[in-house]
């Protein structure tokens, strides 16, 4: 009897840490506690993006896959990524949140794809009608939203945009510098 408590005890301890280990976050991107290195934003001049090919891709502290997992991305196919350094087949990339980690070549393409993160600084980002401030704001995206853009109809203030809800699909129009990932 009391072996089976004490394995009962590690077996919750063990669930305990597992839950403690990981935080998950709404947007589909499961991060370590320690791990990849937040840098702040960092200007992009001169860098290309690069793009998430799978649903799920994870990032690592290095540039092999010896090295831990510091976040793992779900259901993020699309997803835009800064690449400052390429060691061999690891990209060493930065993420919409300023994020630095490696992801293997294999889970990346360089093409450029029509899809953007909404980066908002504590505030939600407008979807308005038409492109212009006074048009009426048709829906509101929080940070780290994935976005389809259409690259034809993207000038220097405002992308027309796209994006999947419970009713189907919503387009409309957001200010470029609300968007990141766009080439």
């Amino acid at each position: 009897m009391k072996k089976f408590l004490w394995e009962q005890r590690v077996l919750a301890v063990c669930v305990l840490y597992v839950v403690c280990f990981y935080v998950w976050d709404v947007r589909g991107e499961e991060l370590r506690e320690e791990g990849c290195s937040p840098t702040g934003m960092r200007g992009s001049e001169g860098r290309d993006y690069v793009y998430l090919l799978y649903d799920e891709s994870s990032m690592r502290t290095g540039p092999n896959f010896n090295y831990s997992l510091c976040r793992i991305y779900n259901g993020r196919r699309g997803l835009p990524f800064l690449e400052w350094e390429k060691v061999s087949d690891w990209h060493l990339v930065q993420d919409w949140r300023g994020v630095l980690g490696w992801i293997h070549e294999s889970q990346l393409k360089r093409e450029v794809r029509p899809f953007g993160v909404v980066r908002t600084e504590g505030r939600l980002g407008n979807v308005y009608e038409k492109p212009r401030l006074g048009s009426l704001v048709i829906a509101r995206l929080e940070a780290g939203y994935l976005v389809r853009v259409d690259s034809g109809e993207c000038d220097e203030m405002w992308c027309y945009m796209e994006v999947l809800t419970k009713d189907g699909e919503l387009g409309g129009w957001m200010r470029r510098l609300d968007l990141w990932g766009l080439p």
